[in-house]
């Protein structure tokens, strides 16, 4: 029997190709030859459909053309030497201890591979759908996603007790995964003892803005301190990988120097999946659609806890600023929050869009994440620096924000031109990249401006000193938008000490109430140019806000690192 079903273990590992021994046989010739063989040719035809076939191995031994493996991990000289076979045994050795509750003895671990998933799935209850993600992830090379999953679970319960047909279930699901994710020689790390941090976004590109700022400034201050593994997610978004030191990099030791770095190379085929167990799996980026399904999966069955960082709503509470794109895809991103243990918002008017998401799950009959308010830290990231200064001879108003409708600088521009026609001398800089590429209003008011000439610049593509230096340099700063989840242009103002006018709603008036700035309609162009006018022409007034800045309360990058950390301990322990 055992000879029979490592024959059936070999077919199943090496489906996608023909392969053909030194002595000039193969499983799969052997296995033709059998009686079962013939008996279950149906069976094998209609299953046929499921298989991805890897062209690029057609007649060469697969174990000499393994896929190559990331040349920036450090570990990657060890993957080499490893065959389909041996990494299939090291990634059920990685869990049997996890799913039998003990140690895997020498006799066990010497023993036959098929031996060993025969022990794993008898001792698997039917209904522990736990269990199940954890062994499917680990034969399949791939995390499942919720359907997948389902689908595995209502195949495994009806096999009942017969261990063969349990086992059979299992490659019949795992195997056309891994052949269609050509994931064979991926191994496992299995993460117990520390929290599991998705940094996919941060790890794979130098860009940085809102969100990447906080992920980097956040875990760049626990790497000193306590142990966590960081992940990123397979490029086709089967399975979360390690990253790789240059990855790690990107995350903890960011700097502005590496703003363009992008990878160029994705080792998918041979990656270290990261698979937590038992632990606190830490999601601070916003889940892009691409493995959004694969997580969900995780949150939901996985029995880790999970925290996620809530920046905002905006694409499902004001989605006419934002694509139809963008909005889809953060209905994606609801599917794996709507299992999250705890959001952590960044802003009480992102807390209450939270919660009344979290509300709305009642009707699903689902619980929701429980949701705290924890907001952003307020110290300057980077020091200013000495730097040119523009429209010499000018008082120089800045505002900071991408170049999209619900920045609402379109407001701002119109309000300088408005004091500009009443003879009000200033420069005014607007700092941010290009938004979509249909809002062409502000380009084109911007222009018409210059050509008119009035004293008006766009900066792109600054480094974070850059930054640091525009708003050093400004008499004050302007940020009307419209919607966001807390308003980060407002606080980095702050921090350089440069008072700010901002909107009078939402997390924007959060960060007004402990003063420095002065309020507006961020719709009432009049409004925003009277306040303009006031901060141009009273030195009282600019020299009162200055004097709030000085008294307002720092929270700093290392204090909010540090509330993140309990929250995650403490989500572990709940």
């Amino acid at each position: 029997m055992a000879v029979k079903s490592d024959l059936k273990l070999l077919w199943w590992l090496y489906q996608d190709v023909p392969v053909t021994t030194e002595k000039g046989d193969s499983p799969a010739e052997l296995l033709r030859a059998s009686l079962s063989w013939k008996v279950t040719s149906p069976l094998r035809r209609a299953k046929a459909a499921q298989k991805v076939v890897q062209a690029h191995f057609r007649g060469i031994d697969p174990d000499k053309t393994r896929p190559e493996a990331d040349p920036d991990d450090s570990r990657a000289i060890d993957l080499y030497s490893l065959t389909r076979q041996e990494t299939l045994r090291q990634r059920i050795l990685a869990v049997a201890p996890h799913l039998l509750g003990r140690e895997v003895t020498a006799e066990i671990e010497s023993g036959s591979i098929s031996a060993l998933i025969d022990l794993l799935t008898g001792s698997i209850a039917l209904d522990d759908l736990r269990a199940q993600w954890l062994l499917l992830t680990a034969t399949s090379a791939a995390m499942p996603s919720s359907d997948t999953l389902r689908a595995f679970n209502r195949d495994f319960a009806s096999a009942g007790d017969d261990g063969e047909a349990r086992t059979q279930v299992l490659l019949d699901h795992s195997g056309p995964i891994l052949a269609k994710n050509a994931a064979h020689f991926r191994t496992v790390e299995v993460v117990t003892d520390r929290p599991v941090v998705d940094v996919d976004f941060c790890a794979r590109h130098g860009f940085t803005s809102g969100v990447q700022r906080v992920v980097r400034e956040t875990f760049k201050r626990w790497n000193d301190r306590d142990p966590f593994t960081l992940v990123a997610w397979a490029q086709d978004g089967s399975t979360m990988r390690a990253v790789s030191d240059r990855e790690h990099a990107r995350v903890v030791d960011w700097s502005p120097d590496i703003r363009g770095d992008r990878p160029l190379f994705f080792a998918d085929a041979s990656a270290r999946l990261v698979i937590p167990w038992n632990t606190v799996v830490l999601l601070p980026e916003v889940t892009p659609d691409r493995y959004s399904a694969e997580l969900a999966a995780l949150v939901e069955y996985s029995g880790n806890a999970s925290v996620a960082i809530g920046y905002d709503a905006i694409p499902v509470v004001n989605g006419a600023y934002v694509s139809r794109d963008d909005s889809l895809q953060f209905v994606h991103y609801l599917s794996v929050l709507k299992h999250v243990d705890l959001v952590l918002a960044i802003s009480e008017s992102a807390g209450r869009e939270f919660e009344g998401f979290a509300m709305a799950l009642g009707a699903q009959g689902l619980p929701g994440p429980r949701v705290e308010v924890l907001p952003l830290a307020s110290e300057p990231a980077v020091t200013a620096e000495p730097a040119p200064v523009r429209h010499p001879g000018k008082p120089v108003v800045v505002s900071v924000g991408s170049h999209e409708p619900r920045k609402n600088q379109i407001a701002i521009v119109y309000a300088a031109e408005l004091l500009w026609r009443r003879g009000l001398d200033f420069s005014l800089v607007l700092v941010g990249g290009h938004g979509p590429a249909w809002y062409t209003d502000l380009d084109d008011k911007i222009a018409e401006l210059a050509i008119a000439g009035y004293p008006v610049t766009i900066l792109q593509a600054v480094t974070d000193r850059e930054l640091a230096t525009a708003y050093r340099s400004a008499r004050f700063s302007v940020f009307t938008s419209l919607h966001e989840g807390y308003g980060l242009p407002v606080t980095e103002s702050l921090a350089a000490g440069t008072p700010v006018i901002t909107s009078r709603y939402g997390s924007m008036s959060e960060i007004a109430r402990d003063g420095g700035c002065l309020t507006v309609d961020p719709t009432d162009m009049v409004e925003i140019a009277e306040q303009m006018e006031l901060l141009l022409t009273d030195d009282t007034a600019l020299d009162r806000l200055r004097a709030e800045i000085d008294a307002r309360p720092v929270l700093t990058w290392d204090d909010y690192a540090a509330s993140i950390r309990r929250h995650a301990t403490e989500a572990l322990h709940a």
